[in-house]
């Protein structure tokens, strides 16, 4: 399945199409798009993926921050705590290629979710709850952004070429090096 962008007009329609839950967690079309999705979020360069960057308008998204652990699947996911506290970040987007964004996130989201199953709870009895913090929160963020119909330009304090974006960030990295070695 190939990744929705908004570069293409039917494309940006879908990506800002609401979504719905899931109530058929077995169905082909879920077994498919969960394969999928599991796929892309281990790619290199990908921590997550949501099911409207492949075109089904539906409340589930994959998260792999960290490429060490498997990827995690969320079904009808709700954030149901956040932190006072935001920083500033700077993100790209699949779906937004060429791209990066600066938008302001949360320090820490606690999430509710469904298993792939329609579980709210793993077999020990346990909610499917938990209080993700620092690139984990902003993931979480991000992939949430999508289930509710927002691409990262739509809430972006500024938008920056990712050539331009890589350029500057080398520039200051070698000028903090040259600073930190004349000192």
């Amino acid at each position: 399945m190939p990744i929705l962008t908004n570069a293409n007009h039917i494309h940006d329609k879908i990506l800002h199409k609401p979504t719905k839950a899931v109530k058929n967690f077995q169905s082909t079309e879920i077994l498919i798009l969960k394969q999928e999705m599991l796929k892309i979020a281990a790619a290199p360069g990908a921590a997550g993926v949501a099911a409207p960057q492949l075109g089904k308008s539906l409340k589930i998204f994959a998260l792999n921050t960290n490429k060490k652990f498997p990827v995690l699947l969320f079904f009808n996911p709700k954030i149901i705590a956040v932190s006072e506290e935001t920083h500033e970040v700077e993100e790209g987007c699949l779906s937004v290629p060429g791209k990066v964004c600066k938008v302001t996130r949360h320090l820490e989201v606690t999430l509710v979710w469904q298993d792939e199953h329609g579980n709210k709870q793993d077999p020990s009895g346990r909610k499917y709850e938990f209080k993700f913090t620092g690139f984990e929160a902003q993931a979480v963020q991000h992939e949430m952004d999508h289930l509710h119909s927002t691409l990262i330009i739509d809430i972006a304090e500024n938008i920056y070429d990712n050539a331009n974006f890589e350029k500057a960030f080398f520039e200051a990295a070698v000028n903090k090096i040259k600073t930190t070695s004349l000192e």
